[in-house]
């Protein structure tokens, strides 16, 4: 009877370290699967960022240039030293 019990209780005990094993592996591949997934919004949030600031870019400089006369550029390429006399 006492060899019974101590072999249930064994038994018992491996079941539920198994159990908390699998358990552990399973919340370690979720949390990988999240951390690729985190990866690559963080790329994709990158790419549209500056999509972002390179249309506003984009429309600043439409705008500056729509706005811009003759004498306006040649004083601005003067002051950065890209005209070439």
């Amino acid at each position: 009877m006492t060899l019974q019990l101590i072999l249930v209780a064994i038994a018992f005990f491996l079941g539920l370290c198994g159990y908390v094993i699998f358990k552990l592996k399973r919340a370690n591949n979720t949390i990988d699967a999240l951390l690729k997934e985190n990866a690559q919004l963080e790329q994709d949030k990158a790419i549209v960022t500056t999509q972002r600031n390179n249309q506003r870019e984009r429309k600043r400089n439409e705008e500056t240039a729509n706005h811009a006369t003759r004498d306006k550029l040649i004083d601005s390429l003067h002051k950065s030293h890209d005209l070439r006399d």
